[in-house]
Order: structure tokens, then sequence, then C-alpha cells
């Protein structure tokens, strides 16, 4: 059995209905009634650790939930509710999850990879916890009537922080996640030494329960079709779910219908399972909220309330390194986010907690689905029992600056690296129809990168898709932003045979398909074209161990597609031998075609008559990139073969 603990936030047993009705269950479809809200905020359960484990069991089932005072749902849950329980954690700690599927076993039609299909298969994710893959792992099928067990270990220097777990089986890991399994993990700080009286454990728990406040945003309720044709009713129909709410109202309409409604705007998250509750926190206290979007369909504006001091302190599980307030007053929950914010209100009042979008501003969500609505209500009040003394202790404690624990070793800042400890580069191009470096997903294919344990890369991140953005999500892994550059490279679009690309200039592009770089070197035979990024092939590629036998070889393959470049660049059997003797003398093993270039250089520096014999390598080494990338990855996987 786990402990379970409580949130003492100052609540009244009375509940207030700020609905136009008082609406029931029995008569609530013919009047159609509003849905209820502000009632006071419930969190979910609570499983803390027990001696270094967490064990505890999720059953995945078809429950009927009620949302709204009185809207009954039939839905796929966690334990029947809207929201599964959340689970605290430390540090060294193991998570032992039973995942039973009590889903009904139902004909399913096998559709195409990442398309909507087996509404009933499940598995389990943990969203940015970083633990094994082997274990975390997303292809893995739970079937209806199956049960499986989980066992994660939390590694002991894994950051404090906020996280959330939910399915992630393809196909139905959409449909699952806005039916509403999804709940918050929480690896608690370090609280054995709370010496230090700005730590930020004076307002979490263990010690300081009082002052935290969990919030599972979740898009539970989003059936008015919005601007991107996003509808739950719509998913649950292309997925092939009977429980639809089909039920007959009074004027012939069914009840998913009038869910549907433009004029009733059914288009609502909720949060930890209710509609726009109240959270009720004293006057001039510093609080801790935990926030998690609990969804894959919008990005959250979230508006601080008026009258309040806010300010982030860690994002996806990750402590900033030091409070910042948001920009313009917004803090930004892309979908599947976490974000913990330190929060003060010196006014009484009541106040809302708004997802606000203005296109205007942030730029960087660029066309991604914004969603525009409140989340929940904010009601302030003051403490009676505190006296004029205690308030004025109170508020110098309240006012001063909380220091944030440091970061693990593997999550030091790589800004300023050197390019010598970078043990790889790759490029990630994302276009139209949701193609990947100009490749279909395919779920069972040979991973297209591989990169070693513990090394650092270095990943160019390019949207050629100039109607849509893209979020970039690294399952198990953070990546840190070291620059922002401007894109010079090709567009692509959407047409009847797929996909074709165009240049800045808007002429079109020859051979862009998937294998479209040999053709375009080879047709172009000279300085690389603008139907492609500068950088995308010459850095994609993985660090490898090479010798004089590749160099040789890629002679021997740009001599037989281009007999004219042997009369151009001579003989290089020699220039092979000098390239072995650098090889040895800085004992390099990881070579691109930049490598190649540092050898050049090298050799000109050695032997300046050189360079008048074989003259600007750039492209070259541009071309010796292409071909370990195509050719050395292709012979060596025969031959694992």
């Amino acid at each position: 059995m786990n402990r379970m603990i409580s949130y003492y936030l100052v609540i009244s047993l009375a509940s207030i209905a700020y609905g136009m009705y008082s609406c029931s269950s029995a008569g609530a479809m013919k009047e159609r009634c509003r849905l209820k809200t502000g009632e006071y905020l419930r969190h979910p359960e609570q499983l803390l650790s027990r001696f270094n484990l967490l064990e505890t069991e999720l059953k995945v089932q078809m429950s009927k939930v009620t949302v709204g005072g009185w809207l009954e749902l039939d839905r796929r849950t966690y334990n029947g509710k809207l929201g599964g329980p959340t689970w605290r954690v430390r540090p060294g700690d193991v998570i032992s999850v039973r995942l039973i599927n009590q889903l009904s076993a139902e004909s399913e039609v096998k559709r195409r990879n990442n398309s909507l299909q087996k509404a009933n298969s499940t598995n389990l994710y943990l969203q940015g916890l970083h633990v094994s893959p082997k274990v975390n792992d997303i292809t893995v099928e739970v079937a209806p009537g199956k049960k499986k067990t989980y066992s994660y270990k939390i590694g002991c220097d894994h950051p404090a922080g906020t996280y959330w777990y939910h399915p992630h089986y393809d196909g139905s890991a959409l449909f699952q996640t806005l039916s509403g399994m999804a709940g918050m993990i929480v690896v608690e700080d370090n609280f054995k030494s709370p010496d230090d009286p700005k730590s930020i454990i004076h307002y979490s728990c263990p010690l300081h329960c009082d002052r935290e406040v969990h919030l599972l945003f979740q898009p539970s309720l989003l059936y008015k079709i919005d601007q991107t044709g996003m509808s739950f009713a719509r998913v649950q129909k292309k997925i092939g779910d009977r429980f639809r709410n089909r039920e007959k109202l009074s004027d012939g309409r069914t009840v998913e219908e009038w869910l549907m409604g433009r004029q009733n705007d059914i288009s609502l998250y909720t949060t930890n399972g209710q509609v726009q509750p109240t959270i009720r926190i004293e006057q001039g206290k510093k609080m801790r909220f935990r926030l998690v979007n609990a969804g894959g369909v919008h990005v959250l504006e979230i508006q601080s309330p008026s009258s309040c001091k806010v300010e982030e302190i860690a994002r996806d599980g990750i402590y900033l390194p030091s409070p910042i307030v948001p920009r313009g007053g917004k803090s930004i929950l892309p979908q599947g986010s976490t974000m913990d914010w330190l929060i003060k209100c010196n006014k009484k009042g009541n106040f809302k907690i708004n997802s606000s979008p203005n296109i205007r501003e942030n730029p960087g969500i660029g066309r991604a689905s914004r969603y525009r609505g409140m989340l929940a209500r904010l009601e302030v009040v003051e403490n009676p029992k505190r006296s004029f003394l205690k308030s004025i202790v109170a508020t110098f404690h309240e006012e001063a600056p909380v220091s944030l624990p440091p970061l693990p070793d593997y999550m030091r800042n790589l800004k300023g690296l050197s390019q010598s400890h970078v043990t790889g580069k790759f490029v990630v191009e994302a276009c139209v129809n949701n193609i990947i470096n100009r490749d279909k997903y395919e779920a069972n294919a040979e991973a297209s990168y591989r990169m070693p344990l513990d090394g650092v890369e270095e990943w160019s991140l390019l949207n050629a898709d100039s109607s849509n953005s893209h979020t970039v999500h690294l399952q198990t892994n953070h990546f840190q932003i070291v620059s922002y550059n401007t894109y010079t490279g090709p567009v692509s679009i959407a047409t009847r045979d797929g996909v074709t690309f165009v240049d800045q200039s808007r002429q079109l592009c020859q051979d862009s398909g998937p294998r479209y770089r040999s053709k375009l070197i080879i047709k172009k035979g000279g300085l690389p074209g603008t139907c492609r990024s500068r950088d995308f092939y010459p850095t994609t590629m993985n660090s490898r161990p090479m010798g004089k036998a590749e160099f040789e070889g890629f002679f021997d393959w740009i001599y037989g597609l281009k007999p004219e470049y042997k009369k151009k660049y001579g003989d290089q059997r020699y220039l092979s031998s000098i390239y072995a003797v650098f090889l040895r003398q800085y004992k390099h093993s990881a070579h691109t075609g930049d490598h190649l270039k540092n050898f050049f250089q090298w050799a000109y520096t050695k032997f300046p008559g050189y360079r008048k014999f074989y003259g600007d390598q750039s492209y070259l080494a541009e071309l010796y990139d292409y071909y370990l990338f195509t050719h050395v990855t292709d012979i060596r996987r025969h031959k694992r073969e």
C-alpha cells in the first residue's frame, strides 16, 4: 500500500455554480443546460514511494464520467476517472506499475502506420523522465484483456521536476489521451538539507504541501470543430469507437450532435477532471503551481492572473538557472509539456487563468493550433487568523528570492562547446505531409541514425514546410537550443504524386525525391545548387572510424560517376597515403566533410606546393561526406546482416 497525502488548500464546503441553470442528470438534456463551472479544485489521488519503491496499479477501463455537474460521458480512463493518480517519487526510486487492460476485444480494421486504429489497445509511457527506453517502449502493445508490469528505475542523479504519463500506442495514443488517460508524476526535491531559507523546498512537498497546487490540463471536451478540423467526436468516428453518446434528445438530435453544435461552444479543457474549477489561495502567500498540458492538440498561452506575480522556475522537468517573469505576462505551454510556477497574489479577489493567444505575439509558435479559453478561476482570500505582526514577518519571508537547484552533470550547458567535443552531426528536415528527411515513416524500419552513448551531438532542425509549424520532441533525452539561424533552403509543396521542392526564388527543384541528393549532385556537377540547404547532407551522418580504404574508395566512386573529375583532381593514391599519416598523427576517428577540409588545410600547411596542384577542395569535401553517408553506412549494415 502506498501512503497517501492530502493538500491543505483552505476551502469551503459550499459549491458555487457559475452556469446558467441548476442542472441534474435527469433533466439536463431536455433543458440543454450549460456546464457547471467554478467548483473548488480537487487534487487527484497522491501516491508516494516507500522504501525507494512506488508500486501501483492502473486499470484501463470504460467508465461513466460526469463533468460540468451533469454531463455523463463514456470514456476510456485510468481507474475510472478523468486523469489518473499522481505519482510522487524521489531520485533512486523504482516505479512498478501493473497495467491492466480491461477494455473489450473488438474487431479492428488494420490501417497504415501512424493512423487512428486499435481503439482498445494501449501501453504506458512516462513523458520526460530519463529512464531506460527498453522499458519506456512505445512499440509494446497491451491488447484488450491483457496486462503488463512495468518497472522503471529512476536514476540517483535524476533531476527533480514535473512530468506525466499517458498511453503511447501507435494508432490509439491520441484518442486515449483525449479520452482522459493521463496523470502527473513528481520527482521530489532533496529535502534532507532544508537549511537554506531560499530553497525551493520551502514551497514544495513533502515539507510544505500546503503551498503546492497540481493542475493537469486535459483536452477532454473538444467537441466543437476548431480551425484545424479537430473534434473528439470526429476522432471517435474515425477510430470506430462505439461509445459515442448517441442518446436521442427531445428535439431529435443526439447528445453528440448537441456537443458539436457551434452555439453550445463545447470546446473546453478540463483541469484535474473539472470544468474551470476554482483554486483558492491565501493573499500574499507564495505558492508553487505544477502545470501539465496533457494532450497533443493545442499550445496553451497562459496569461498570468492580474494582481499576481508569476515566475517560471522549470520547464519540462528541468529547473531554470533562476526564476524568470514570463515575457508579456504569458507562459507558453506547448503540447505535452510541463511548467512550474511560483505565484503570489497580493490583492484579494477573483481572477481568471486563461489561455489567451495573440497571433502577433510569440511568432515562434507559428501556425500551431492555439487554445483560447478559460482553464481555471483563482480566488484569493486573506487569512483572518494572521496577526498584524505575523503578516509583516510573513510578507518579508514571501518576498525573499528563491534559489533553484543545479542540474546534474549530464545536463551541463552546451553553449560555446568546442567542435572537438562534438561526436556527431545530424539534420532533421520537416516537410509537408509530416515527412521527415524526405522519407515516409515506417514503424519497423531500421534506425536512420545512430549516436554513441554519452556523446554530444549537434543537430540542425530545418522546417521546409511553409504551411505548418512542427514541434520537435525527443523521447527520453532532453536537448538544448544553442542558436537560431536564417533558413535559405528549399520549401516543400504537396503534389498529387507526393512532395516536391522549390528553391527560395520559387524555381522547381529537380530530382528532389527521397534519393534526390545523389541525382542532384551528379547532374549539377559543381557547387551545390539552391535546391537544398547548404548543410543538409554534409552534416547528416554519424561519427564513425575511417581510414585510408574509405578515402581511396571515395575516389574510385566519384571517378566512376564523373570520369572528367579524374583530370581535375588527378591520381589520389599518394594523397591517400598522406591522409593516413594525418589520421595517425592526430588520432582522428570521427570524420565528416568538415574533417576532410581540415585534412587539406593541414596538408597545405605542411606541403605548401600542394595547394597549387590540388586546388580548392571544399566541394570535394562535401561529396566525400555524401559518400560516407550513403556508401559506408550501407556497407557496414550489410556486414551486420
